[in-house]
């Protein structure tokens, strides 16, 4: 919550909307601030980037992606959580020169290309696995757990350019729209029960 003489008063002929940012002279910025023992604040995250879980744990989305995106095998990683499931699943998008080898010997197919071994489901298992052991080593528990992921040969921003705003934030509205019959096939699979009502 922040106010000063540079604080908007509000949207011009829209209350309503007026009303879910402000409160009196305080506006609401929608970011999710720490605290650092020197007394300065760092920004972390956004708050409708949050992903609400069973367990009724807010998670934080960024930071886990980072961590996830550490793997060898991996370029990039984007999480997405719903109320009714206990894990996340993931897009997963692997680092070539390190992923076709491992792929090619996980699924005994020496020649397969990139786009073949995305889409084997031996291969999506099997880097499920090398997450979850890189989120036990990290610290990292359930609900913050990836439980199941799809495997993307290119990066997000070359499926769509409108995933990404012009500084290049991640649109996850838009990304999550994009993925929901997806994702809620991957729910499927950890045996969770999807409404249709998510928080990424």
């Amino acid at each position: 919550m922040i106010r000063s003489k540079g604080v908007f008063s509000g949207y011009n002929g829209e209350p309503e909307r007026t009303k879910e940012i402000m409160d009196g002279e305080w506006m609401a910025t929608g970011d999710i601030a720490k605290v650092n023992s020197n007394g300065t604040i760092s920004f972390v995250d956004r708050i409708n980037s949050t992903i609400r879980s069973a367990s009724a744990l807010s998670i934080e989305p960024a930071p886990l992606e980072s961590i996830y995106s550490g793997h060898h095998l991996v370029k990039s990683v984007y999480v997405y959580g719903s109320e009714r499931a206990h894990e996340l699943v993931a897009i997963v998008v692997p680092e070539p020169l390190t992923f076709v080898p491992w792929a090619q010997a996980i699924a005994g197919k020496p020649d397969a290309n990139m786009v073949e071994l995305c889409k084997d489901i031996g291969v999506a298992k099997e880097i499920t696995k090398e997450l979850r052991t890189l989120a036990s080593t990290s610290q990292i528990r359930p609900p913050a757990m990836i439980g199941a992921v799809h495997i993307e040969p290119v990066t997000l921003d070359q499926i769509k350019r409108e995933f990404y705003t012009p500084s290049l934030e991640i649109r996850r509205p838009i990304v999550n729209q994009h993925y929901k019959a997806r994702f809620d096939e991957l729910f499927s699979t950890l045996g969770t029960t999807i409404d249709s009502k998510v928080f990424s």
